[in-house]
């Protein structure tokens, strides 16, 4: 739609006639439609980076829980980073797609019970691995008495 704000009008007299020009200002339309296409590419190289990111991070992952039940005491902390780190980038991953899937409107929420305590302590493990070596920083979960069990949760 265009406004009348969009226009010039400019008007000459030559005897009996009267012709009117318009001169339509183009540079906006041409912006806009550039921003929009801009933002479409944009959303199509998300989508993408993150779907190629995420077969390499689910191959570590398996693979890294194929190795589980080889690793030994000394090798358990140094697997456990790497297990968690692993999950932590794979999340990243998964919520840059989600961010693609919301800007295009293909986003859907997939909801399930989950385990209060199961999910605190996987968030806990993906913060206590960033936290590891800062010595100054003590972190601890604490659960209220209100807390339920299970939640409906979108993962």
């Amino acid at each position: 739609m265009v406004l009348l704000s969009d226009f010039d009008f400019d008007r000459i007299c030559h005897g009996d006639y009267q012709v009117m020009f318009i001169i339509t200002n183009v540079s906006i339309k041409r912006e806009l439609e550039r921003e929009r296409l801009a933002s479409h590419f944009q959303e199509i190289m998300y989508a993408s980076i993150s779907h190629e990111l995420r077969t390499p991070c689910n191959a570590i992952n398996n693979s890294l829980m194929c190795m589980q039940p080889h690793v030994g005491v000394q090798g358990k902390p140094w697997f456990d980073i790497a297990r968690s780190s692993t999950a932590f980038l794979l999340s990243l991953v998964n919520d840059t797609l989600d961010m693609a899937q919301l800007k295009s409107g293909k986003f859907h929420l997939n909801f399930s019970t989950v385990t209060v305590k199961d999910m605190v302590t996987e968030i806990y493990d993906l913060i206590r691995v960033q936290l590891i070596y800062k010595e100054e920083v003590e972190f601890r979960v604490k659960y209220g008495s209100d807390v339920p069990a299970t939640i409906d949760s979108d993962q």
